[in-house]
């Protein structure tokens, strides 16, 4: 007939002598594992190295024995638009009559930051950028360049992206304007947040004076998205 297990912390009584496996001694009252053990229980004594967990966190391991924990990351951890509040003619580099989206919508995170046309970013990460321009100009042929520059040093900016667009006729426009789409895009890798900027150049060739681009602050027109990928 099968034993049934036998609970030591209230099944034994008296001396369990020493060639049973006992002290020899009285009786030494068991632990309490619930209450009666306080601190850190080490991974090497069958612990898991925690002294508690956080809500909404997960449980992972950190490259060794030793368990860690993590929050759990659902979707983009950030993401961000802005775009030119209103309508400015000839060059910008950069402009600086920049706003976040407000029209039914917001930021996912902390959101990025400017300052003078220049952007921060808010956490270290890969990040995918994405930059539209449009505008229009009075009937006049133009060669529309947009451009991405980035910095890894707070100082020297690198052209990381250029986009160029040309002015083309349309008839809808009872001023009888041309008008223009340029966009272009790029993944930067951030790795320190006060270092590592951007901005957004709106030049163009030819000798048109009047090439105006596009801004609103209920509509897009000219923006840009951030979106943050991942850690870097």
């Amino acid at each position: 007939m099968a034993l049934s297990k036998i609970d030591v912390s209230k099944m034994i009584t008296g001396v369990t002598p020493l060639a049973n496996g006992g002290t020899g001694g009285t009786s030494i009252p068991a632990t309490n594992l619930a209450s009666g053990v306080t601190g850190t229980l080490p991974v090497g004594s069958g612990g898991t190295g925690l002294t508690s967990g956080t809500t909404d966190q997960f449980l992972k391991f950190t490259g060794t024995t030793t368990v860690a924990s993590a929050a759990v990351v659902a979707g983009l951890e950030e993401a961000d638009q802005w775009r030119i509040t209103s309508e400015f003619t000839g060059a910008a580099n950069p402009p600086t009559n920049w706003e976040r989206n407000d029209t039914y919508s917001d930021k996912v995170g902390t959101g990025m930051s400017v300052s003078n046309g220049y952007f921060s970013f808010p956490s270290t990460g890969i990040y995918s950028i994405d930059f539209q321009r449009v505008g229009y100009c009075p009937n006049k042929a133009a060669n529309i360049h947009t451009i991405i520059k980035f910095t890894h040093n707070n100082s020297s900016y690198t052209t990381i992206a250029q986009g160029y667009g040309n002015t083309q006729p349309n008839s809808q426009d009872p001023l009888n304007n041309d008008h223009y789409l340029s966009r272009t895009g790029a993944t930067v890798d951030v790795t320190d947040i006060s270092q590592n900027k951007v901005w957004f150049g709106f030049s163009h060739y030819g000798s048109v004076s009047s090439l105006s681009s596009g801004g609103n602050t209920t509509s897009n027109y000219c923006y840009v998205n951030f979106f943050k990928l991942g850690a870097t």
